[in-house]
C-alpha cells in the first residue's frame, strides 16, 4: 500500500485523491435524535483492499432525551466533558485566542458524537439522570484506535504510543489500524445549585496491549502498563459578577490543578486569571485543559486576560501568559519556559469590522545547525 515515486518524488496511495464525508441525522419531536457517518481521507481505498466493506471510518448513535428520569441515553458513538477537561474531556475545548475571556469550560453530561475524529470519541453507551440539584451520569465504552506496535516479548504486545491522524493509506499505516483496543468505565456527578457546582469523577480505563514509554530522559516520567485509573473533583463558584473554577485530578500516580477566576468588573472591563499546575508524568487519556501544551502534562502557567470597551464601537482584548516546563519535553534538553502575549483592537461601525492585531512570544528549543535561521 502506498509507494514513492523517486523520478517525481512524490507518494503514490492506493485510493482516489478525494475526502469523501457523509453526515445524516433526524429528530423525532424533541426526545429522539439519531445519526451516522462515514468518512474517507484522501489516498484511502473505498469499497477494496483495506476498506472491502465501504468506508475507512464509520459512526453512529441513537440518543434519548428528556424522557421520564433520564436526562440523556446514548447507545453508539458519544463524547464525554466534565469539569474543567483535566480528568475527562473529549472533543475540542478552550484554548488562547482573541477571545481573551474564553477560558472557563461549561459542559457536564454525555453529548452524541458527529465528528470525523477516529480516535478521540467513545463507542458504547452512556446515560445521564437528574434528581433534584443532582446529576449522575455513568458510561461504558469499547473502541479499537489506531497505535504504533513496537514489540512482543513474553507473550505481551508492547506499544509505544497512540497515532491520532487518522491516514490509513501506506503498509505502516494500516498495520497501526485500530491496533489497540481502549475499554474505558467510569461515571460523574455533580451537585448544581445558583451559586455553586461541585463534582467528581472516576475513570477507569483498560488496553489489550501494554504501553512502554520511551528509553530518553525526557520520558522518564510517562505512562507505561495497560491499566490507569484517574480521579478529579471540580467546582465553580458565583458570586455577583465573579466566577472561580477549577479542577483537581490525579492520574499515572501524578496530580495536576487548574484555577480560575473570571470578573466582571462593568459594561467597561472584564478580566480572566488562570493558574495551573500539571506534575510531569500526570496522564488522562482523554483530557483537554487551558494550557500550552496538547498534553495536560509537565506545565506550570498563569494566564491573565482582559477585553476592555473603551467607547462605542472599539474593543480592545489581550492577554499575557508565562508558563514553564519542569522536566524536558519534546526538542528541548533542560527544563524550560516561555511566553505568549497578544494585543487585538476591534473597530465595528456599522457592518463594517476592521482589526489590529499584535503577537509575540517565546518557546525554548535545542538549537541546531539545521534549524538555525541565524548565520554561524
Amino acid at each position: 500500500y502506498g509507494r514513492f515515486d523517486s523520478a517525481s518524488g512524490a507518494m503514490h496511495y492506493p485510493g482516489n485523491p478525494w475526502m469523501m464525508n457523509l453526515h445524516y441525522e433526524f429528530k423525532l419531536k424533541n426526545h429522539v435524535r439519531a445519526g451516522f457517518t462515514v468518512e474517507k481521507d484522501p489516498g484511502e481505498n473505498l469499497f477494496k483492499e483495506s476498506n472491502r466493506n465501504g468506508f475507512d471510518f464509520n459512526s453512529g448513535f441513537v440518543m434519548i432525551e428528556q424522557m421520564g428520569f433520564l436526562k440523556t441515553l446514548i447507545a453508539g458513538d458519544y463524547r464525554l466533558a466534565f469539569g474543567q477537561g483535566l480528568t475527562l474531556w473529549s472533543g475540542a475545548g478552550a484554548g488562547k485566542s482573541s477571545l481573551a475571556l474564553n477560558t472557563v469550560k461549561r459542559q457536564d453530561s454525555p453529548r452524541a458524537f458527529t465528528s470525523n475524529d477516529e480516535n478521540n470519541y467513545f463507542r458504547g453507551i452512556a446515560a445521564s439522570t437528574v434528581y433534584r440539584n443532582f446529576t449522575l451520569s455513568l458510561f461504558f465504552s469499547s473502541k479499537k484506535r489506531d497505535a504504533n506496535i513496537t514489540d512482543t516479548l513474553d507473550g505481551k504486545v508492547y506499544f509505544s504510543s497512540f497515532q491520532e491522524s487518522g491516514y490509513h493509506r501506506t503498509t505502516a499505516e494500516i498495520h497501526d489500524e485500530r491496533s489497540v483496543r481502549e475499554t474505558m468505565l467510569g461515571g460523574n456527578i455533580h451537585f448544581r445549585n445558583s451559586f455553586m457546582k461541585v463534582g467528581a469523577t472516576l475513570v477507569s480505563c483498560t488496553f489489550d496491549k501494554h504501553m512502554e514509554a520511551g528509553d530518553d530522559p525526557g520520558d522518564r516520567n510517562d505512562f507505561s502498563g495497560n491499566y490507569l485509573m484517574n480521579a478529579g473533583l471540580d467546582y465553580s463558584l458565583n458570586y455577583r459578577k465573579i466566577q472561580a473554577f477549577g479542577e483537581f485530578s490525579y492520574g499515572n500516580e501524578k496530580f495536576a490543578t487548574l484555577h480560575g477566576l473570571l470578573m466582571h468588573v462593568n459594561k467597561y472591563a472584564a478580566f480572566s486569571l488562570v493558574y495551573r499546575n500539571f506534575a510531569p508524568g500526570y496522564f488522562a487519556l482523554h483530557s483537554s485543559a487551558f494550557s500550552e501544551r496538547a498534553d495536560d502534562s509537565n506545565e506550570e502557567g498563569f494566564y491573565v486576560g482582559t477585553v476592555l470597551h473603551p467607547v462605542a464601537d472599539i474593543s480592545i482584548a489581550a492577554y499575557a501568559d508565562f508558563y514553564r516546563f519542569p522536566w524536558l519535553k519534546y526538542n528541548t534538553s533542560a527544563p524550560s519556559s516561555g511566553s505568549d502575549y497578544l494585543l487585538q483592537a476591534d473597530y465595528t461601525p456599522g457592518k463594517v469590522k476592521m482589526l489590529l492585531r499584535f503577537r509575540a512570544g517565546s518557546d525554548p528549543e535545542d538549537y541546531t545547525d539545521e534549524v538555525s535561521q541565524i548565520p554561524v
